[in-house]
């Protein structure tokens, strides 16, 4: 009974190792934006839009057209935030926490980082309605986003995962959010 259940167990670690691998050695592709920066990201995730300024990517296919993500879905994307120009990164992270609740705050630091890069890292996890709760009569879901924002140069910028609250894939979304966010790079 013992070696089976050993075997079971082996098996299983084995196979949470093996989709772990798979996730960290996907191929990953470079998107440049116009506005002069490049990230990498995961080949297997789904673009969305055709924006050279920003970077918008799906974890699946699918989806309603008027709701940006849909249950189970997760939404990366990657922006310089030039919509506050002159603002320090303390001011952009205060406009973008308006009106959410915030869950945590971190500092990381890119040991990764080569050139002009994200060296410094906040990261901010907040919880918002998907809809005013005045706008519906039931109880309604709520958005976890995570996002990590640096300066370079001053300029700021932002990545940023939207997910729904109790999505069992966020730990991978969040690594997945963070492994971008760190390989942003300020063209030279």
């Amino acid at each position: 009974m013992k070696t089976l259940f050993g075997c079971i167990v082996g098996i299983a670690l084995t196979v949470t190792l093996s989709s772990a691998q798979n996730a960290a050695i996907a191929t990953w592709k470079t998107f440049v934006s116009s506005t002069g920066f490049s990230v990498r990201y995961p080949e297997n995730w789904f673009r969305k839009g055709i924006s050279k300024d920003r970077l918008m990517i799906l974890s699946s296919e699918g989806g309603a057209e008027a709701i940006v993500i849909k249950k189970g879905q997760a939404m990366i994307f990657v922006v310089e935030a030039s919509e506050y120009p002159r603002s320090s990164l303390s001011q952009v992270i205060d406009r973008y926490t308006q009106n959410v609740a915030v869950l945590s705050r971190q500092d990381i630091t890119n040991k990764e980082v080569v050139g002009r890069g994200c060296h410094d890292l906040r990261e901010i996890v907040s919880k918002e309605r998907v809809v005013p709760s005045e706008d519906v009569p039931k109880p309604a879901p709520y958005l976890i986003n995570t996002e990590f924002f640096c300066e370079i140069d001053e300029h700021v910028y932002v990545t940023a995962l939207r997910n729904f609250e109790c999505d069992k894939k966020q730990a991978m979304y969040q690594q997945t959010a963070l492994r971008i966010a760190k390989s942003l790079q300020m063209d030279e």
